[in-house]
């Protein structure tokens, strides 16, 4: 499990990999002006072009 670092230890390889998660992400939200119902249609469209198999799973049956 990670633990947090102590704001007296020095940075380690695992808050650098955070800060590109956040970098990356950030990005991504710039480019679509933070519209996620935008970038989840070029997610789809990307996935539907790359012609790999795509799975998906059934919708949970509601209860009424």
């Amino acid at each position: 499990m990670p633990t947090i670092p102590r704001k007296d230890e020095p940075p380690t390889a695992t808050d650098s990999v955070i800060a590109e998660v956040h970098r990356v992400k950030d990005e991504l939200s710039r480019r679509f002006n933070h519209d996620l119902s935008a970038m989840l249609r070029d997610a789809r469209s990307r996935q539907n072009k790359s012609g790999h198999k795509v799975v998906t799973k059934p919708a949970a049956a509601r209860i009424a």
